[in-house]
């Protein structure tokens, strides 16, 4: 039986822990709507950054990102992306709940959503 997956902080990336959540980023995000891999990581280190991870079976398979200024009554949730092979699984939706809940609770959360639809 597989494990159920876990949702937490990730507060130092080691290189396969970034490595991760890159190919993530990179599968997930067309490429004129994602940093470079040095921005990734200099975000991914900053601390007005904060970074959950989804893990499953010693696996990364999910991430998001939200910037949270201090001194700023905002968050912006930047990157959230599951691994394609797990999509459609309820993951993304608990990982959004659990990303508000840990950094966003009373304040403003702020959302940008990308269109598939390249007219839009």
């Amino acid at each position: 039986m597989q494990n159920e997956p876990t949702y937490k902080t990730l507060v130092a990336a080691n290189k396969h822990s970034f490595e991760q959540l890159y190919e993530i980023c990179v599968e997930s995000f067309p490429i004129n709507e994602r940093k470079s891999k040095i921005l990734f990581s200099e975000m991914v280190s900053n601390p007005d950054y904060k970074v959950t991870i989804v893990n499953k079976d010693d696996a990364t398979i999910g991430f998001s990102i939200v910037f949270t200024p201090k001194d700023r009554s905002f968050c912006l949730l930047e990157y959230m992306a599951i691994h394609q092979k797990y999509r459609n699984l309820g993951l993304g939706k608990n990982l959004f709940l659990y990303t508000v809940n840990s950094y966003c609770k009373n304040t403003c959360c702020l959302l940008e959503i990308d269109s598939d639809n390249s007219a839009a």
